[in-house]
């Protein structure tokens, strides 16, 4: 594994997921961290372990061999930890915003480390009840130190509002007061390896809550919509999120009716409702129903100005998770969705009210890169399918209820991933593929069978894969290896012993997260430098790498469905994508042609990891390279980007957002304000010297030559660093971050590790 992939693997991993050793003193190692999650799946099906061990032999080995992982999630979390809540090995859930208590629900499964997907069309939402100013008095209400309780404080403040059928009756039209002292303070351990993140997040996110929806009864009245229903599930997650990134692990299923939520993230959105940020938002197109005008035009407002991207699907009631590889129905009921008009969903919502829950997917990966014969891929899906399987039988959620846990049970979803698909694009071949998924069925209909839990409906997908592409030093997902030489920039919290570790040794590789709200994060620029011959995003643009997308869909994602066990028949999981719009309509003609092999696409310019500040993977050219496409105006920009980081707080993208937005209002002290003044009329001076005036080049030209030197700087005194020598003590999670950790949502490109 190249140096820096080695880094960055070994610091995911000391981070977020390996376990301390008491009796050695130590970190668990690769082989330990594996053996550990099958011996609690050995505890939980201890019934059945003379006909499944050498299924959980198979499938040790080739984990201990980095051939196949499991869930992200089993990784983080163990067997006790796992025993006290079944949701912490999900990483993916989905349900309607159609039932009082679904709130609280979203609040407890992020707060289980889920990733969760809304519906939140209008009519969906118009089943909520009314909310009302309290005037009955005021009540107490006693937190309780576990998930549960941070749960049921955001239950309990909801129903305070709620006109009827709240969650906690008792509380309706009362003012609450929280009593916050059973939590414990901020740093205190917590069992399995983890530390207290104390009660300021949660105490913040329930005063915004509270002081959101005072502020919408006295404008807007009583009734719910779904701007308010979003900007209230972003703020609870804003409880969960140690630092606030962009892409979050949230998407809303948007009605193409409502424009307030088609705008919610538009203009001034990230300083006015900087948690809109915690979520992705996506209008639901019916594949059978859109016109292409329509398409048309959701995907345009999509320019920079506006963040909203489009989802297909067959039926109005189909749901995803923040990565769009998996598909849900989180209702209890068979019938035909798809036939189901958009006139009758609030009708027919209000009379399944009773069959409405939660579903989720647990997801397990096979490293591309280890499958060199057809032979050896064969065995990775037969291992990956028996870790899925393993994990889809964790299905008591006593909070959540027996509808979820039926919900669940009934189509017991698999997501068997593949990363790294560039780097061993023997892969690409249909037949292969096929037989590959049926090997995922089959062998999940073995293993099913002996511990005792329905097949699968849907088995296999292709998910983004940030974390494991982190740990196996593969390129993520169905992506391309994204440079020759490029920084891979993660996020990592400031408390950690491994962020400690790098403030004494290693600064330089440090920046202040410009994502993290609460200054709880750093971000690493860790330099990857891939060789010459690999497979590069260069190399792979627009309707070329839709084809390969195309080829994966057909033979590999559908042909893992089950199409009788589904829900309703027409429904299948996804490639979860992003692709660099190099001719935007032909990509746009291509999609909308063969609409029914995509379901969300992201787009990304050729310039897109430069559009975003500390963007995961931003490439860095060489200096020839700078001087070929910007001539001299990459010579004398220095001075400039020395000056714009002064003068911006090391923010030199926000220098730029200000040059190309002459609306947005400077802050700061007079002297600062001055100062910025005077940048930005040096830097438009600038681009009419060396850029005849062409602000968008004169602004890629100054980033690339900032990055040019940050590179030269941190790979002067880069180093190999052996992290389980030097962590001789235990550090402690912070359960905080746990849903930031947990599938994160949308463009591929803007995710958090």
């Amino acid at each position: 594994m190249q140096q820096g992939k080695k880094f960055l693997s070994d610091l995911k991993l000391y981070s977020d997921y390996y376990k301390w050793l008491e009796p050695q003193g130590r970190y668990e190692r690769w082989e330990e961290a594996c053996e550990s999650i099958m011996d609690g799946h050995r505890l939980t099906y201890g019934s059945c372990l003379d006909e499944l061990e050498p299924y959980l032999e198979s499938a040790l080995e080739s984990m201990q061999n980095q051939t196949v992982l499991a869930s992200q999630r089993n990784l983080q979390f163990r067997h006790d930890q796992i025993q006290q809540h079944n949701t912490r090995m999900y990483n993916c859930t989905s349900g309607y915003i159609a039932r009082n208590r679904i709130f609280q629900e979203i609040f407890y499964l992020g707060l289980s480390g889920c990733g969760f997907g809304g519906g939140l069309l209008i009519p969906f939402v118009d089943n909520l009840s009314r909310i009302q100013k309290r005037i009955k008095g005021t009540k107490t209400f006693v937190i309780e130190d576990n998930i549960e309780g941070w749960a049921d404080a955001l239950g309990a403040l909801m129903s305070s509002y709620f006109v009827d059928k709240q969650p906690f009756p008792e509380f309706a039209g009362f003012e609450l007061k929280f009593d916050y002292s059973q939590i414990r303070p901020k740093g205190a351990y917590i069992k399995g390896g983890f530390k207290a993140p104390g009660s300021d997040g949660l105490k913040q996110s329930l005063e915004k809550i509270e002081d959101l929806i005072e502020k919408w009864i006295s404008i807007e009245g009583e009734k719910i919509r779904p701007i308010l229903a979003f900007d209230i599930i972003c703020h609870a997650s804003d409880a969960v999120l140690s630092g606030g990134v962009r892409r979050s692990a949230l998407n809303m299923i948007v009605d193409p009716n409502d424009m307030e939520m088609i705008h919610a993230k538009t203009g001034n959105w990230r300083q006015e409702n900087p948690q809109r940020g915690r979520s992705n938002n996506s209008v639901i197109l019916l594949r059978n129903q859109v016109q292409q005008e329509q398409f048309d035009y959701i995907v345009s407002l999509n320019d920079g100005a506006n963040d909203i991207g489009f989802v297909f699907a067959n039926s109005w009631f189909d749901m995803f998770n923040p990565c769009f590889e998996i598909v849900k129905i989180p209702i209890l009921l068979r019938t035909d969705f798809s036939q189901i008009a958009y006139e009758e969903l609030s009708d027919f919502i209000a009379q399944q009210q009773d069959k409405l829950g939660i579903q989720g997917c647990n997801l397990c990966e096979i490293n591309a890169e280890k499958c060199e014969t057809e032979e050896a891929f064969y065995r990775a899906c037969m291992d990956a399918s028996i870790l899925g399987t393993l994990q889809a039988g964790y299905t008591s959620f006593p909070y959540l209820g027996s509808v979820t846990e039926q919900i669940f049970q009934r189509e017991a979803l698999l997501g068997v991933s593949i990363t790294g698909w560039m780097n061993n694009t023997f892969l690409f071949n249909a037949p292969m593929l096929q037989r590959g998924a049926q090997v995922v069925k089959d062998t999940n209909r073995v293993v099913a069978d002996i511990i005792g839990i329905n097949p699968a409906a849907r088995t296999t997908c292709v998910k983004p894969s940030g974390n494991a592409s982190v740990v196996l030093g593969t390129a993520s997902g169905i992506h391309p290896e994204h440079a020759e030489k490029y920084f891979r920039i993660m996020q990592l919290n400031k408390e950690s012993t491994t962020a400690n570790w790098l403030v004494e040794n290693m600064p330089f590789l440090l920046e202040e997260s410009v994502w993290s709200n609460t200054k709880s994060d750093f971000v690493v620029f860790v330099p990857i430098l891939n060789p010459k011959e690999g497979l590069f995003k260069k190399d792979m643009k627009g309707v070329k790498h839709l084809e390969m997308i195309q080829l994966v869909q057909e033979n590999w994602v559908n042909a893992g469905t089950n199409r009788e066990l589904c829900a309703y028949p027409h429904m299948n999981h996804n490639t979860s994508c992003t692709v660099i719009m190099d001719n935007k309509e032909e990509i746009i003609a291509y999609i909308w042609q063969h609409r029914e092999a995509f379901t969300a696409v992201s787009f990304i310019s050729d310039y897109g990891d430069k559009d975003f500040n500390q963007a995961p993977f931003t490439s860095v050219l060489e200096l020839d390279e700078l001087i070929s496409l910007y001539g001299k105006g990459a010579i004398f920009a220095s001075g400039l980007i020395v000056d714009g980081l002064h003068y911006f707080d090391n923010n030199l993208w926000q220098a730029c957002d200000l040059l190309l937005d002459p609306t947005m209002v400077l802050t700061g002290t007079r002297e600062q304000v001055l100062l910025r003044k005077y940048w930005l009329n040096r830097a438009n001076k600038f681009a009419k010297n060396y850029f005849n005036g062409d602000l968008k080049q004169m602004i890629y030209c100054i980033k690339d030559v900032h990055l040019f030197h940050k590179w030269e700087t941190v790979t002067r005194e880069f180093r190999e660093v052996n992290f389980g020598d030097i962590l001789n003590q235990p550090q402690y999670k912070d359960i905080g971050e746990l849903a930031s950790m947990a599938c994160s949502g949308g463009s591929c490109e803007i995710t958090h590790i």
